[in-house]
């Protein structure tokens, strides 16, 4: 909600941005780790997501704790023993259109 009217848009920082870009922005410093040696999947700590977003990713947070319960049973993206550079984006490996 901005002045009271409900929409796609909020203030950041003195700034309207849309919601739809900070979204994007959050997701995209979450950085695939190498699996551990449980074979689970791992990402970069929230603390140098901050510090590469320059604000906490909440936006992000909030997509994946939402996204537990939907994917849970499904079959997820990748090969988990495949091994990933630390460059690559967990965004990069979803399909938004």
């Amino acid at each position: 909600m901005v002045d009271g009217v409900y929409g796609a848009k909020m203030k950041l920082k003195g700034k309207l941005v849309e919601v739809k870009d900070l979204i994007i922005q959050d997701l995209r410093v979450i950085k695939a780790l190498p699996v551990d040696e449980h074979r689970k999947r791992r990402i970069n700590k929230k603390d140098e997501q901050k510090i590469l977003l320059g604000r906490s990713p909440d936006f992000a947070d909030t997509l994946m704790m939402r996204e537990f319960y939907e994917l849970k049973g499904l079959l997820a993206i990748g090969d988990p023993s495949e091994e990933t550079s630390d460059d690559s984006s967990v965004l990069d490996e979803l399909d938004f259109d």
